[in-house]
């Protein structure tokens, strides 16, 4: 049995926030920015949490920076959105907030923090009315991880997969510089400028500074964190909550060498530790029909908070559409026996060239899909009794022009993804059927019916290419539908995919201050959640990009901004007696 040092004397703090990804560092930020002694806690030894590897991307209708003529229409949109997907299991409450405080929390942080937005221009993942939304979707701002001086160490780094020439963060903007620097002199002149900033970082620094997506917005967050006065305690675990009869007001935490504390918060608790990805009996039960092996969240989500919370007397809110937030993966086992797990679609989604079967040869999904609807596809057969694997398929010109997987464009060898079973290679269909246990009549006729859609244009089996968010992710260059090319050049590749969690959706109960709510449906005074750990707003429907770290940081302001009100009450009232 673990050996756990003497715990030291009680310290004091107006707030605490246990996590640091999106809406750990929004709380905190806001915290500490409006005068409260705040104190942020993370189990890892990084601060970012999952949000530091994602893309960044914050779904925020009706927000400042879209410019549309009638905001309100924008808010309406996304209510219709939400609710046609949400069905019955809409929360209404919820929702509303999110709407009507997500526009706020925007203008705040960009008003008093370094984070700073840009419209993606991504559409939402479903049309409405024959069209999609597209100012929803709000990317950040390149950071410059200098600004950060000793913490630029204590930001969680890309995953290695995602990064070149060892560390380099590569855009979507950048990608055509870097494969095709003479293509133009615009193009040329972009390249060198990528090039000769990354050897200047690399000289100091173990990784390139430029900082982009998820790691542009941990940066800013964490930047801003520090200039506010917020205190960070890394490799610090969250063991359990204890209430003083009236409000949850105490966190017992561990450090890394055992030794533990119990802090006391006057204000509020936040819970925003990513929830349960990697929590097996939390995910038998709350995530029920939707088994699967892997997970993106980080591996240290392993719902402390969850479970903490629920001792205090929190409840589950698992009454989603979907209990996660989905994609495919594929999975490349390391000579040492490790996993790389990519998500689907970072470079080939939508693109002209490829379908997704299983054993029986047969498509089952639009591949142009979101990651998120790819993932449900794959549920959805396995529910229906199918227990076979899932793979992708395309020809020589698709993975030279946009890769396939963890394999990047214009690969100069496949040597090491054959000799590791992550590609599978042959001259012809039938072989490549062959190899992979593939029913081959049957994939020959998908082939055959594909290619037949490419000269029209018209994918009359699954729609490829008919909505919006289809046509984004597709190649311009490629007619009449920018998401359909032949499948025609040997040789032929395949690729296994699984599906995978990004995060969960189901959560905590909480209302629409995000505190946390009891089985009674009454407010547990003090304890706020936000981030993974709330009960989804959108009922676990991905209906947009961004549609994890939107909310994280609206409600993570939310918590934040009833923290502050709260303590400014409870200082007047306090004056009044005086």
């Amino acid at each position: 049995m673990k050996q756990h040092e003497p715990e030291s004397s009680v310290q004091t703090w107006d707030v605490i926030v246990v996590g640091s990804g999106a809406a750990g560092l929004t709380a905190a930020f806001v915290c500490a920015h409006q005068g409260l002694k705040t104190l942020l806690c993370e189990k890892t030894e990084y601060v970012g949490g999952t949000t530091a590897t994602s893309g960044g991307v914050a779904w925020i209708p009706n927000n400042h920076l879209s410019g549309a003529d009638r905001p309100a229409d924008c808010a309406s949109s996304a209510w219709r959105l939400v609710a046609e997907r949400a069905g019955s299991l809409l929360r209404p409450d919820l929702l509303e907030r999110y709407l009507s405080a997500g526009p706020e929390a925007i203008r705040f942080l960009e008003q008093h923090s370094a984070l700073r937005f840009e419209i993606g221009n991504i559409p939402d993942y479903y049309d409405l009315d024959g069209r999609a939304e597209v100012r929803s979707a709000l990317s950040p701002r390149p950071f410059d991880g200098r600004l950060l001086g000793k913490d630029f160490l204590l930001l969680r780094p890309p995953y290695p997969q995602f990064l070149v020439l060892g560390g380099l963060m590569v855009g979507r903007r950048d990608i055509h510089a870097l494969l095709k620097p003479y293509a133009s002199f615009t193009a040329l002149r972009r390249f060198c400028a990528i090039l000769l900033r990354h050897a200047r970082d690399r000289i100091r620094y173990p990784r390139g500074t430029h900082l982009l997506m998820g790691n542009a917005l941990a940066a800013s967050l964490l930047f801003s964190l520090r200039q506010a006065g917020g205190e960070i305690r890394v490799a610090t675990r969250l063991v359990e909550l204890e209430s003083d009869g009236t409000r949850v007001a105490t966190a017992v935490v561990e450090a890394a060498n055992g030794r533990r504390s119990r802090l006391r918060a006057r204000h509020g608790i936040v819970l925003a530790a990513g929830g349960f990805p990697h929590h097996p009996q939390l995910r038998a039960q709350l995530m029920a029909g939707f088994d699967h092996r892997y997970s993106l969240g980080l591996e240290a989500n392993r719902g402390d908070a969850h479970l903490a919370a629920m001792k205090v007397g929190a409840v589950a809110d698992n009454a989603m559409r979907s209990p996660g937030f989905w994609t495919a993966c594929t999975v490349f086992r390391k000579p040492d026996g490790g996993l790389i797990l990519y998500p689907y679609g970072h470079l080939d989604r939508g693109k002209p060239g490829l379908v997704i079967v299983d054993e029986s040869g047969r498509r089952f999904v639009n591949e142009s899909d979101s990651y998120h609807d790819v993932a449900l596809a794959m549920f959805e057969r396995r529910r229906s009794g199918y227990t076979g694997r899932f793979f992708q398929i395309c020809d020589r010109r698709f993975l030279w022009e946009y890769g396939l997987g963890f394999i990047r464009p214009m690969p100069l060898s496949l040597r090491r993804f054959l000799a590791a079973g992550y590609l599978t290679a042959a001259a012809t269909l039938p072989s490549l059927g062959q190899r992979i246990g593939v029913a081959i009549p049957a994939l020959l006729d998908t082939v055959r019916r594909h290619n037949e859609a490419c000269a029209t244009g018209i994918d009359l089996e699954l729609g490829k290419g008919q909505s919006m968010f289809n046509r984004y992710n597709g190649d311009t260059h490629v007619g009449p539908n920018p998401c359909l090319a032949p499948i025609e050049r040997a040789p032929f590749y395949a690729v296994a995919i699984e599906p995978a969690s990004l995060g969960c959706s189901a959560g905590i109960r909480a209302d629409g201050n995000a505190n946390a709510l009891d089985c009674h449906g009454r407010p547990l005074p003090g304890l706020y959640v936000c981030g993974n750990e709330m009960g989804s707003a959108v009922r676990g429907e991905y209906v947009g990009a961004g549609i994890t770290i939107g909310p994280a940081i609206v409600f993570g302001y939310v918590a934040a901004r009833h923290i502050v009100a709260s303590a400014r009450q409870s200082a007047s009232q306090e004056e009044t007696v005086l």
